[in-house]
């Protein structure tokens, strides 16, 4: 009769003497290698090293951004509290609305997903507003590190080009599609979160908040609707289509620059941005770093001349002095707008929270909803001033060349 196999019992390790001596020996000869050997750089690290940094990166930015998704929460919180009583649950807009008395919402204060969302996607629109700085900066570096590597002075045709390049790194239509969409979803938000924490039956005005909701739920649609139009017109106007034209557009012929520019516009990766590119981190042992963006306008303006490396001298003032006011005004417009709503906002949520006693009623609690509206509101004046210094530029360079 065959016995199985049985696993035989693992030993167990006893130091003895002669191990213990083996191990300090062979820790004598660790410690007598030289740090060149035992640290040198080799590819595989290096990698390892790049790896474990944007991991590092990654944590400390998710942390970052769950810290301040918490505080809007908390200051959400204190913008719009709830109710001592918290009203019964209430049907979907829309529907007849009937009393359900006694009745009251299971789990915590109603109301509180809604605001849960609406502090989210708010501090993720902050981030846009950074993340488009570092974008820009990064555009803009990568053009002006590309003209000071050349080896010859740049003709008035070539400086011509290097501004039209940096123009279009500064174009912003995307993140303002962005951050109006955020807007759209914030305040849907807001407004459900209006009607289910204080009860669609409460009087504003004299009319009921479920009627009020809907109402402006349905101008929110209608404006974004109407911005859908616009943008839909100007698209067609860019590409050629006549307005009562059919509205699809003919495809671009191969190798068209016209069509490879508009590919980025719609909405996908920019081609300028390299995958994987962070900050200008270098992400592998053959990738060249981009250097960041000077800090001084002093800096800057030094930067600009090496890259408008012109046969004249006078014409390299010239064509500087017209290029970097606007320039550095265009590059710090995102970093301007972000601290200016984080302002606006930390002032409306101190004077809520040094307001003595609740809102003085559901319009008051509107007021609030329409405040934060309108502090992180992409208005068209917005976008037009934003263009300013872009079309400036633009203007003083068709001068220059009609002046040569």
């Amino acid at each position: 009769m065959d016995v199985p196999n049985q696993p035989k019992p693992k030993r167990k390790f006893v130091m003895t003497p002669e191990r213990r001596a083996k191990l300090l020996a062979n820790l004598e000869k660790a410690r007598l290698a030289p740090k060149e050997k035992v640290y040198r750089k080799t590819p595989k690290r290096y990698a390892a090293n790049l790896a474990n940094l944007a991991k590092a990166h990654a944590k400390r930015r998710q942390q970052s951004e769950s810290q301040q998704a918490e505080n809007l929460r908390a200051q959400l919180e204190g913008l719009f509290p709830a109710p001592q009583v918290p009203p019964p649950p209430q049907a979907p807009l829309g529907a007849p609305y009937v009393q359900l008395p006694g009745a009251r919402p299971s789990g915590g204060p109603s109301g509180a997903e809604e605001l849960d969302q609406a502090a989210a996607l708010i501090a993720k629109r902050l981030r846009k507003l950074r993340a488009a700085t570092r974008r820009e900066g990064r555009r803009i570096m990568r053009v002006l590190t590309a003209a000071i590597a050349r080896t010859h002075p740049l003709s008035a045709e070539e400086a011509c080009n290097l501004v039209r390049e940096l123009l279009q790194c500064l174009d912003g239509s995307r993140v303002v599609a962005e951050a109006r969409r955020l807007n759209d979803q914030i305040a849907e938000l807001l407004l459900k979160m209006l009607a289910t924490r204080y009860g669609a039956a409460a009087q504003v005005d004299g009319f009921p908040l479920g009627t009020v909701v809907e109402e402006l739920e349905a101008q929110r649609q209608q404006r974004a609707a109407q911005r859908a139009a616009s943008h839909t017109r100007e698209a067609r106007a860019g590409e050629g289509v006549p307005p009562g034209g059919s509205g699809t557009a003919e495809a671009p012929a191969e190798g068209d620059p016209a069509g490879a520019a508009a590919a980025p516009a719609e909405g996908g990766k920019d081609s300028s941005e390299q995958p994987g590119e962070s900050g200008g981190q270098a992400q592998g042992p053959g990738k060249v770093s981009i250097a960041e963006l000077p800090k001084t306008e002093e800096e800057f303006h030094a930067l600009l001349r090496r890259a408008l490396d012109l046969e004249g001298e006078g014409e390299v003032q010239h064509l500087l002095s017209m290029l970097m006011g606007p320039l550095w005004d265009r590059l710090h417009w995102w970093t301007r707008r972000e601290e200016e709503e984080t302002q606006q906002l930390e002032q409306l949520f101190q004077e809520a929270a040094s307001a003595v006693g609740p809102p003085g009623g559901f319009d008051d609690l509107l007021n609030r909803m329409f405040d934060i509206n309108l502090i992180l509101g992409m208005a068209d004046t917005f976008v037009g001033r934003m263009n300013i210094p872009t079309k400036r530029i633009a203007g003083d360079l068709e001068w220059w060349l009609e002046q040569r």
